[in-house]
């Protein structure tokens, strides 16, 4: 008879392993919905539940975190903020400035560096027409605005 113990073992400490990162990534996605809910003024019990068709507030688009150790929203979800909170088209510079600012990102070095990675993933986004527009140069708004002006 073939001891399947040691194959089982490595099974279920690799599932293990997997249901631990499970469990770090939705307390970090916990921790964004509550940073979020706050700015917005919600209890984030309420921030938690799905949008309905009702809801007056748009739904920030899920983006997938460039960084799996951030606890806080990732660049794209600190930039919508940003954004919706201006209520008019920024440039990246200013844009990295309110993030830094509002605290939703605490850059790890200069702020170049961020602002860098700012303006990269929003020309992504804007190329794919995803989150955001880039409707004139170095100038980003958001695809819900259209390609009018932003609203007041």
């Amino acid at each position: 008879m073939v001891d399947r113990s040691a194959a089982y073992r490595v099974a279920l400490a690799g599932l293990q392993e997997e249901l631990t990162e499970l469990a770090e990534r939705a307390a970090k996605v916990r921790t964004s919905i509550d940073v979020i809910a706050d700015l917005l003024g919600l209890d984030s019990g309420a921030a938690a539940a799905p949008a309905t068709a009702h809801d007056e507030a748009t739904p920030i688009a899920p983006v997938a975190s460039n960084n799996p150790a951030s606890t806080g929203p990732t660049i794209a979800e600190a930039a919508q903020i940003v954004l919706r909170e201006a209520g008019r088209h920024m440039r990246a510079l200013p844009i990295t400035e309110q993030i830094v600012e509002l605290g939703l990102i605490k850059p790890s070095g200069d702020l170049a560096e961020l602002r860098a990675s700012v303006g990269s993933v929003l020309a992504k986004n804007a190329r794919k027409r995803r989150i955001f527009t880039k409707p004139a140069k170095g100038l980003f708004g958001l695809v819900e605005w259209g390609d009018g002006p932003a609203p007041r």
